[in-house]
Formats: C-alpha cells, sequence, structure tokens
C-alpha cells in the first residue's frame, strides 16, 4: 500500500514546488489586462467576432483576437496585444516586431491615415501592401505601437466599403485610448 502512494505524494511534492516557485516571480506570468482588447463597440457592426486566444510566453503574454466579415473566412481586423514584464522589454522587442510586420520595402505609409497616439513616446509605424492589382482593391494595412510595457499590432483589410481607414482608425483610437487610461491609473 505504501509503494502506491509513493508517486501521488512525490506528485503533490512537485506541483506544491513549482507553485512555491512560480509564486517568487514579481508578476503572475498569466495576467493580462482583458479591458484593452478590442472590442466589438471598436468596429463596425456589419463585422462579426471570430475567435481569441491567449499565449503564455518567456517574460510576456499575447492575446489576439479577429472580427470578420460575415459571408467569407477573410479577416476584416485582427488585434494582437501583448503585455511584457516591464517598459524595457517591450521598446527592445519592438524593432523585432517591426521587422516582422513589415518584412520588406513594399509596405507603404498611407497618407490618408491621419492616428497619431496619445502619449508622444509611444513608438509606431502604420503602412500598407496593396492585395490587389486593381486601383482601390484590398489593401492589407498594419500598425504596430508600443505603449510602456504593451505591443499592440492591429492588422486590418481594407476594401473601402465593408471596412474603411476611418473604421480601422475609429478601431485603433479606441485602443490606444484605453491603454493610455490604464497607465494612468496603474
Amino acid at each position: 500500500m505504501a509503494t502506491r502512494c509513493r508517486p501521488f505524494v512525490r506528485s503533490i511534492l512537485i506541483v506544491a514546488i513549482a507553485v512555491a516557485a512560480g509564486s517568487c516571480s514579481t508578476r503572475q506570468s498569466t495576467y493580462f489586462p482583458i479591458e484593452l482588447q478590442i472590442r466589438s463597440s471598436d468596429v463596425p457592426d456589419s463585422l462579426i467576432f471570430q475567435s481569441d486566444h491567449y499565449l503564455v510566453g518567456e517574460g510576456r503574454v499575447t492575446w489576439t483576437g479577429s472580427y470578420g466579415f460575415g459571408g467569407d473566412d477573410l479577416v476584416a481586423v485582427k488585434h494582437e496585444l501583448t503585455l511584457f514584464e516591464n517598459d524595457t522589454a517591450a521598446q527592445e522587442a519592438y524593432s523585432e516586431e517591426v521587422d516582422k510586420l513589415f518584412p520588406t520595402a513594399s509596405w507603404l505609409p498611407e497618407h490618408d491615415f491621419a492616428f497619431s497616439p496619445v502619449d508622444r513616446n509611444d513608438q509606431s509605424r502604420f503602412a500598407c501592401l496593396p492585395a490587389s492589382p486593381r486601383p482601390g482593391g484590398l489593401r492589407s494595412c498594419a500598425l504596430i505601437q508600443q505603449h510602456g510595457e504593451f505591443i499592440s499590432i492591429v492588422r486590418a483589410n481594407i476594401d473601402g466599403s465593408r471596412l474603411t481607414f476611418q473604421d480601422v482608425e475609429r478601431a485603433i483610437v479606441g485602443i490606444d485610448s484605453r491603454l493610455t487610461q490604464w497607465e494612468d491609473k496603474n
């Protein structure tokens, strides 16, 4: 009987040690302020929620959520929000994330897009890639913004009718406002 209990006791001890070791960190690795995520009120009513998920990595927690056009699988707006352990880690990750998001010189600034972060210390870049050869056709656009300990990435497939630059700007302004207000409170 005692030999049957030993693996169970050993498992309990391993779990207890893991929990104790994890509690020594200054911040729980799974903490995430859900109120900062993109909301249905940030996007046009015609867009439909598609999915969301969390990913816990080394020194970061990332939430990703997306909204799509009703009749097809095309993602209209995708928001990826990553919380780093501190501001310095987010600043260091920013240039690496910019290079991943905009890997070629084909990503061009959009002159009709007037967004500027509320916090002038934020790093940000917005660019678009024509996804359709037709003038005025589908454009894939992205914004990356580093705000304190966060990096926010918004990707959008703008077609000019179901999703416009103004729609995307409204979503980004809402996210930026929540990031700034959250930082002011914390």
